[in-house]
């Protein structure tokens, strides 16, 4: 935003020393027949700033939102991306969707590698979410399984790949050491 406030500031500067001359030296008439030019030019300025004043509020009001904040026919999922790029969705969410699930206790033992208490909720990593909807009979979760697959675990695989990070089996404990 900096350089283009520097760009305005600069523009009036410049636009004004070129009125005050054209007037001084060839008159109104002059200066009423450049005008528009001054003006378009200006006005140019002016909507360059004012777009990138709104991009930059954009940005920053979903900056905090990046990577976090998914949507499955309206109903709002909270991803937290862990350091290996391990995404684990809250649970609380997914049953939202499903309509029904396992308890947290369930799922911590049934996924012990892939279970985590993050922000006070329930979290599966997402390759243990995608084993967990599999194994749900609803068609919700089948059609929740197909969106988490194709819009949050394959860039994640993507990148954990990418990077040569290597995650544990959700089913394995997250302490053992094979």
């Amino acid at each position: 935003m900096h350089t283009y406030l520097w760009r305005l500031i600069g523009a009036t500067v410049v636009c004004a020393i070129y009125l005050v001359v054209v007037n001084h030296y060839f008159g109104v008439v002059a200066l009423a027949l450049s005008a528009p030019l001054v003006g378009i030019a200006f006005t140019r300025l002016v909507i360059d700033a004012a777009a990138e004043l709104g991009w930059r509020v954009r940005t920053s009001v979903l900056a905090p939102l990046s990577g976090k904040h998914y949507v499955y026919q309206g109903f709002n999922l909270r991803v937290v991306q862990d350091d290996d790029f391990g995404r684990w969705l809250a649970m609380d969410d997914v049953r939202h969707i499903v309509g029904s699930g396992a308890t947290d206790k369930a799922l911590s033992q049934t996924y012990p590698g892939g279970w985590q208490v993050l922000e006070g909720k329930g979290h599966l990593r997402d390759d243990a979410l995608m084993h967990y909807l599999g194994r749900e009979p609803s068609t919700r979760a089948v059609k929740l399984r197909n969106w988490v697959e194709h819009s949050i675990a394959v860039s994640a695989r993507t990148e954990r790949k990418r990077r040569g990070i290597y995650l544990r089996d959700p089913m394995l404990p997250a302490t053992d050491d094979q």
